[in-house]
């Protein structure tokens, strides 16, 4: 059974693990609001002047390599930031401030 004044997650179906022929627990969800600051990212990327001719090659690279240094930079932010200027990352230490 849930521990009392354990959430569900998200407040929506709570689950429990029930010992042989347990018995559940009715209960009401809870909601709350949650506001979220979006921030900008962006990459730079340089490009000798024989590249900014060949247009097709140029997209191609410009399109693969920000994508893949986007993809890291929003990643490594959920997982390890720090909090300051963006998200605090679920694998960062917790740092209270007074």
């Amino acid at each position: 059974m849930r521990p009392p004044g354990r959430p569900a997650r998200a407040g929506r179906h709570p689950g429990y693990r029930l010992q042989e022929a347990g018995t559940k627990t009715a209960s009401d969800p809870t909601f709350r609001f949650i506001e979220l600051r979006l921030k900008k990212y962006a990459v730079l990327c340089y490009a000798t002047e024989e590249l900014l001719q060949d247009t097709t090659a140029l997209a191609g690279i410009v399109q693969q390599g920000a994508s893949e240094e986007l993809d890291f930079m929003v990643n490594d932010d959920i997982l390890n930031g720090s909090g300051a200027g963006g998200p605090h990352g679920i694998l960062a230490p917790l740092r209270w401030s007074a």
